[in-house]
C-alpha cells in the first residue's frame, strides 16, 4: 500500500533506503526518456556560464483501491534560480476548470489518457543551461546541460507545454472555449467532441465512437500516450459509471483526511451545528496553526470536486484559518465527524434534458461584517458548479445581499452557457433567487429603493 513505503526527499535517501531499487529503475527511466525525447545539448562548461542546478523528486502512483501502481522519479531544474528576462519571460498557463469536467461528463461516455513526460515535449525558446545529474551520467562532469526542451521545475515549463499541445489539437482542427481554455472542442457535420486537458492527463468524449478512435490515432502518432477506454480517476476524482449515469465521489482524500486527522471526532448528521456560536475576533495563541489550515485545505479541494454539502461549513471555518479559537477546533472535529458518517456520498450525473438551472441565496445579518453567498448550477438534475463565499462588499439590505449573490452566481452562469452552446447548442435556462425584492431590481430596477 501507497501508506506503507516513505517517499523519498532527496537522491541520497532514496538509493540507500529499503525500495532503493525502485527508485533507482524510475530515475533510470525518466534519464532514458529524455535520451529519447532529445532534451538537452551538452556542452564545455566555461567561466562565467550562468547555470542552474537540479534535484530528484520522488512519488507514487496509486489506483483507486490505494495499492502502489509506479514508482516515480523526476529530474527537475531548480526553477527557483532562474533569472526573470533572462532564463524566463512569459509563465502563465491555463488551469482547468473541474466544472467544464463534469458538463463533459454528463453528455456522453468518456475515455482518459495520460501523456508521459509531458512537458519533455515542450521546445523552449530561451538559453536555459542545467548542471548535469552526473550520479547516474559521470561522463558528463565538467559540462553543461543546453536545453532544448521543457524540464519540470522551470518556471515556463507548464506554458510550453501549453502551447505546444494546442498547436497539436489546433492542427487536428480543436477550438479551446473561450471561458476555459483547457476545454477543446471539435464539431463535425457527424460528430462533437470534447477535450479536458489538465496537464498531462486527459479526458475525451464524443457523440461518436469512430471519431474517439479517429482522434486516438492522430494523437498517438505525435505522442506518447497511455489511452484508457474506462475513466476510474482523474485528478483525485474517482468515476464510477453505471447504466446512463456517471457518480464522482473522494474516497481516498476523504480516507487521507480521517487517517491524518489528530483528535478524536464521532459522526455527525450535519456539517455544522444549527448556530454556531464562536467569535470572529482572531485568537492567537503560541499553538501551531498549520494542522487546522491543512485540513481546511483538503477540504476545499473535496468541496470543490464532490461534496456541495461541505461548502458553508469549509467557507465559514477557512475564514477564521489564521487564528482559529478552541471553538473553531470543536466546529472542525464537527464537520470531519459529519465527513466519517457520509464518507460513500459524492455527485450524480445523468443525460437528461439540456436546461440550466441557478439556484442562488444570501445570508444577511448571520454575520456581524459581511453577508455570505451561496448558488447551485444545475444542468438538468445533475449539479456541475456551487459554491459559498463571503461577499466582497457590505450589504445594507436583505435585498442587496441577494442582489449581490446573483451578480456573482449569474457569472459562473454566463460561463457555463458559453460553454454548453458549443457542446449541444439551444437550452433552456432559468434562475432560482426567493427574494422578491431582489428579482424586481434585476428585472426593471422596480424595487431600487430596498437596496
Amino acid at each position: 500500500m501507497v501508506k506503507d513505503v516513505k517517499i523519498p526527499a532527496h537522491l541520497g535517501q532514496a538509493l540507500s533506503g529499503p525500495n532503493r531499487e525502485h527508485w533507482r529503475a524510475a530515475c533510470l527511466a525518466e534519464l532514458d526518456q529524455m535520451a529519447k525525447r532529445d532534451v538537452w545539448t551538452v556542452v564545455e562548461k566555461k567561466t562565467g556560464m550562468k547555470t542552474i542546478g537540479h534535484r530528484w523528486v520522488f512519488n507514487l502512483k496509486q489506483n483507486t483501491k490505494g495499492s502502489i501502481a509506479k514508482f516515480k522519479a523526476r529530474l527537475v531544474a531548480r526553477g527557483d534560480k532562474q533569472r526573470p528576462g533572462i532564463d524566463y519571460t512569459e509563465t502563465y498557463a491555463p488551469t482547468a476548470s473541474l466544472m467544464s469536467l463534469r458538463l463533459v461528463l454528463k453528455n456522453w461516455k468518456a475515455a482518459s489518457f495520460d501523456v508521459s513526460g509531458a512537458y519533455l515535449y515542450s521546445p523552449v525558446e530561451e538559453c536555459v543551461l542545467v548542471e548535469p545529474p552526473t550520479y547516474f551520467m559521470p561522463e558528463l562532469r565538467g559540462k553543461v546541460l543546453s536545453l532544448k526542451k521543457a524540464l519540470y521545475g522551470m518556471q515556463q515549463a507548464g506554458r510550453c507545454w501549453w502551447k505546444f499541445l494546442s498547436g497539436i489539437l489546433q492542427q487536428l482542427g480543436f477550438v479551446a472555449t473561450e471561458v476555459d481554455q483547457s476545454l477543446y472542442i471539435f464539431c463535425s457535420p457527424n460528430a462533437v467532441i470534447a477535450i479536458w486537458i489538465h496537464v498531462n492527463d486527459g479526458v475525451i468524449t464524443s457523440t461518436s465512437a469512430e471519431a474517439i478512435s479517429e482522434f486516438k490515432s492522430a494523437l498517438v502518432s505525435q505522442l506518447d500516450i497511455k489511452w484508457s477506454d474506462n475513466l476510474d480517476q482523474i485528478v483525485g476524482l474517482e468515476c464510477s459509471f453505471g447504466t446512463g449515469e456517471v457518480t464522482i465521489t473522494q474516497r481516498q482524500l476523504m480516507d487521507s483526511i480521517l487517517e491524518a486527522y489528530p483528535r478524536h471526532v464521532v459522526a455527525r448528521d450535519s456539517p455544522l451545528p444549527v448556530l454556531p456560536n464562536v467569535t470572529h475576533t482572531p485568537y492567537f495563541s503560541p499553538v501551531d496553526t498549520t494542522p487546522f489550515r491543512s485540513v481546511i485545505g483538503s477540504l476545499a479541494y473535496l468541496v470543490s470536486g464532490s461534496r456541495p454539502d461541505l461548502a458553508f461549513a469549509v467557507n465559514y471555518l477557512a475564514q477564521h484559518s489564521m487564528g482559529p479559537s478552541p471553538a473553531h477546533w470543536d466546529l472542525l472535529d464537527h464537520v470531519v465527524g459529519y465527513l466519517r458518517k457520509t464518507r460513500d456520498r459524492g455527485i450524480r450525473l445523468c443525460p437528461g434534458e439540456a436546461s440550466l438551472n441557478l439556484w442562488s441565496d444570501a445570508g444577511w445579518g448571520g454575520d456581524l461584517e459581511r453577508s455570505q453567498t451561496g448558488f447551485v448550477l444545475k444542468l438538468g438534475d445533475a449539479p456541475i458548479l456551487w459554491g459559498s463565499k463571503r461577499q466582497s462588499v457590505v450589504a445594507l439590505s436583505t435585498c442587496a445581499a441577494e442582489y449581490i449573490a446573483l451578480s456573482d452566481s449569474m457569472q459562473h452562469l454566463v460561463q457555463a452557457i458559453n460553454q454548453l452552446e458549443q457542446l449541444v447548442g439551444t437550452f433552456d435556462r432559468t434562475i432560482f433567487c426567493d427574494n422578491q425584492a431582489a428579482v424586481q431590481v434585476l428585472i426593471d430596477n422596480k424595487s431600487r429603493k430596498r437596496m
